[in-house]
């Protein structure tokens, strides 16, 4: 017990201390030389190293000696690094449906978007939604209503766009910033009635 209580007050010392932390490259190179309190959050670290490499933090994982990745709820002083250390960043590739997901959770900005498309995410994919997967807010009801009386619940919705999911959600940032792009082309469409003419829509299994 007593050499517990040393360690808790040894780690909230720590929390008051500067902390140092070199980011390097996969290949080595130095990206970036910060400090943070023990305090702050490696999500907070992963923020500042976003500011300055133009990748959102979304996108970022940071890896430390032995391959160990830090976790982005932990402060730094319970990642267990000392007050000077490196970590390796490395960039999470973007997934064509990342524009569509991050409707749906209702997350993200201006930025992060912008990255998603310029990096491969599909701001016209469509995809099918599964009983199992359907919003969890009262909104829609009709549309679940519907199902219920016809007794087909799987699935759940198709032909479903991100503008639906931002609108849906009430994410009007979302919903504004797809009205912008010259690009967006689903603005009219419905769900659950027909499939896509340029193919079937995204079935979202494990990857959604």
């Amino acid at each position: 017990q007593a050499f517990s209580g040393k360690l808790v007050s040894c780690r909230r010392s720590m929390a008051f201390q500067t902390f140092s932390v070199q980011v390097r490259s996969l290949g080595g190179e130095a990206i970036a030389k910060l400090q943070l309190p023990g305090s702050a959050l490696v999500a907070e670290l992963q923020g500042a190293v976003a500011q300055t490499t133009g990748v959102p933090g979304s996108y970022i994982k940071l890896v430390v000696e032995g391959g160990r990745q830090l976790k982005e709820a932990e402060t730094l002083v319970a990642s267990g690094v000392g007050p000077d250390f490196e970590a390796t960043f490395l960039v999470l590739p973007v997934h064509r449906l990342d524009f569509v997901r991050a409707c749906r959770d209702g997350r993200g900005d201006a930025v992060t978007w912008n990255y998603m498309i310029a990096n491969g995410a599909d701001i016209n994919a469509l995809c099918t939604l599964s009983e199992k997967q359907r919003p969890q807010e009262p909104y829609m009801k009709h549309v679940l209503h519907r199902v219920l009386a016809t007794g087909s619940v799987v699935p759940y919705m198709k032909n479903v766009s991100a503008l639906h999911l931002a609108a849906h959600r009430g994410f009007y940032k979302a919903c504004v910033f797809l009205l912008e792009q010259e690009t967006f082309r689903r603005v009219n469409e419905v769900t659950g009635t027909h499939h896509d003419n340029e193919g079937d829509p995204e079935e979202d299994g494990g990857g959604w």
